[in-house]
């Protein structure tokens, strides 16, 4: 069962979900019990019944759920991280005076893989020198919607990103 979910991509609850030609007496808790070694014994023509459920589907790399052949992922776009760009970054942040932890808790669908991490490099010394073109813009949009001041210290004593000259600046 197991080798069939590699093989196909479709785990056992999208493979039973809204099925209506399941066996008598069948129970999908029962088998996802079974499917997880939780319980020892299963009916045979229940097993026969979800295994020839996934022999019917096509291998991953055909598309497991749709049956269409999956499209290559694209690489994500990336530009230059300038001295302008990371200015900038550092300015909306220390005009809005939000922690990085603070500000990726009020991100709303950020785009995949962006992470507070990244944020706290996009403004620290260790910055990369290219990032995906859509974590930028999504930052930069972000930070420019939040007004002045929004944290709550009136300066900051400490920046954990080695800022140096800005490691003390009132806002």
């Amino acid at each position: 069962m197991h080798g069939h979910r590699r093989r196909t991509g479709v785990g056992l609850d999208k493979l039973l979900a809204a099925r209506d030609d399941a066996p008598e007496a069948f129970d999908a808790e029962e088998m996802e019990r079974f499917y997880r070694g939780e319980a020892g014994k299963m009916r045979r023509d229940h097993l026969d019944y979800v295994i020839g459920l996934w022999r019917a589907l096509p291998d991953r790399h055909r598309g497991a759920a749709t049956g269409r052949a999956r499209e290559t992922p694209k690489k994500k776009e990336k530009v230059d991280l300038t001295p302008e760009i990371r200015a900038e970054l550092r300015g909306h942040w220390m005009r809005v005076g939000l922690s990085v932890d603070a500000f990726f808790k009020r991100l709303a669908n950020p785009p995949s893989r962006l992470s507070r991490r990244m944020i706290q490099r996009l403004v620290g010394e260790d910055a990369p020198r290219r990032v995906r073109k859509d974590h930028l813009e999504f930052v930069l949009a972000a930070w420019e919607k939040l007004p002045d001041g929004l944290g709550r210290l009136k300066s900051i004593h400490f920046i954990p990103f080695g800022i140096g000259a800005m490691a003390r600046r009132e806002i």
